[in-house]
Formats: C-alpha cells, structure tokens, sequence
C-alpha cells in the first residue's frame, strides 16, 4: 500500500482516509487518496483513488482499485470499486454464478 515508506507515491499524493473493511467474507484495508498525476493517464487535474487490499475466502490478499477524476464527483468510484469486489472470484475457487439484473 502507498503507506509503506518504500513504496513511492504518486505526484501530488495527499491521504483522504485510511479504514477497516470488514463486510461478510472479506477483511481488509482501504486507503483513499488523491493524486495530481496518475502514471500512464490523461492530466484530467487531480485524481480521486479507492484502493482496498483485502483477504479472499481463499486466504490470498488482494488489491483492487478505483479512480476518477475528482472534479466529476465522489460517487462512482465507490460504485464502481464496490461492485468490482462483489464480482470478485479468487482464481480456481468454486464462487455462485450471478445473473444480470433484467
């Protein structure tokens, strides 16, 4: 995570928040930030960055993260970041099928 003092951050790096998640099967960490530069994207201004790293059913940790642009708002990048880790299917683990809402 970007708290290690070995791992460099991104320009412009400014902590928003740092939780434990804990809701069912999953416990982890998420780290909110922003960031005035995103390596390999557009210079949209300052980005918004979701980044949960977390323990699978499989006892693996894993890392997904979400980001936008924080100018369009907060929201989506939980939403998008909420339903990527309620999809989420550890690599060989037997996980529910889901159907598409109609």
């Amino acid at each position: 995570m970007f708290l290690s003092d070995d791992t460099p951050r991104p320009a412009g790096f400014r902590e928003v928040s740092l939780r434990t998640v804990d809701d069912g099967g999953v416990t982890g960490s998420r780290l909110e930030y922003l960031a005035s530069r995103i390596r390999d994207e557009p210079d949209v201004g300052t980005w918004r960055v979701l980044d949960e790293r977390f323990t699978a059913p499989d006892g693996r940790v894993y890392a997904i993260a979400s980001y936008g642009p924080d100018a369009d708002g907060r929201a989506d990048e939980l939403r998008y970041l909420t339903a990527a880790l309620e999809w989420f299917c550890p690599p060989g683990t037997g996980c529910a099928s889901v159907t598409a809402a109609d």
